[in-house]
């Protein structure tokens, strides 16, 4: 199983999530859904095992800084190559601005879901019998910019490489996006489905995830409220959800 590091919700979730498990993460713009991935990626990377990020709306180096903030420093898993980057959003970028790409990550210009179809394939290979933790950010950008038929054969195609290679993978989907029809193929297609939610009581915002599925595990069917703070995802109380 592949704890998450939020012990409270690793006990909701029956200690985490199974190995060669493609889970869809969905939310709203600051229901924190993103924080959660990145938190679960560093819990890996802080217990020897290694990762995979695809970006497609921020650069490399803006997410090390972002992840920094809540004191998960990637730097040295960079360096020794335990973490790496699919970097689908440099090359966006350089066509207007004209810089150069950033030392050390993989980049080119041959389109996000090109780029990700194989580079995914070559790096989970060599991550072949290690334990690795990934995160798609974002499916929804692929979902937006290439026919949907394409999108669901790379889908199928990554499932069916992580099935083989093991380990587990967030693909990341922003509510309010897409048409009904491709949420619920997405959702049908994977192995677990957690929504992040918010919601204005008064002049308190609150937040909540709910799980509508995740095979082989047994877990909470509560709402699970959570705060977001500056150490990451933190759970309210106990009694709420288990």
């Amino acid at each position: 199983m592949y704890k998450i590091g939020i012990p409270l919700l690793d006990n909701a979730l029956g200690e985490g999530f199974p190995d060669k498990t493609v889970i869809i993460l969905s939310g709203p713009p600051g229901s924190g859904f993103s924080i959660f991935a990145q938190q679960f990626l560093y819990y890996g990377l802080k217990n020897s095992e290694y990762g995979l990020y695809f970006t497609s709306e921020e650069s490399p180096s803006e997410i090390v800084q972002e992840m920094k903030f809540f004191g998960w420093d990637l730097e040295r898993y960079i360096e020794e190559k335990r973490l790496k980057f699919i970097d689908a959003y440099t090359p966006r970028y350089q066509s207007i601005s004209r810089e150069e790409t950033e030392e050390g990550y993989w980049s080119w210009d041959v389109g996000a879901a090109n780029q990700l179809r194989v580079l995914f394939s070559e790096f989970i290979k060599e991550f072949e019998g290690e334990r690795c933790r990934g995160i798609i950010d974002s499916f929804s950008y692929l979902l937006r910019v290439n026919d949907f038929g394409e999108m669901v054969d790379l889908f199928e195609t990554m499932q069916l490489s992580i099935k083989k290679y093991g380990g587990v993978y967030f693909f990341l989907v922003v509510e309010g996006m897409h048409e009904e029809k491709i949420i619920s193929t997405i959702y049908h297609m994977s192995d677990g489905v957690i929504q992040f939610k918010i919601n204005e009581r008064g002049s308190k915002i609150e937040r909540y995830m709910k799980i509508l599925k995740l095979k082989r595990t047994i877990y909470s069917s509560r709402l699970i409220p959570y705060r977001i703070t500056d150490k990451g995802i933190e759970l309210e109380t106990t009694e709420r959800i288990l």
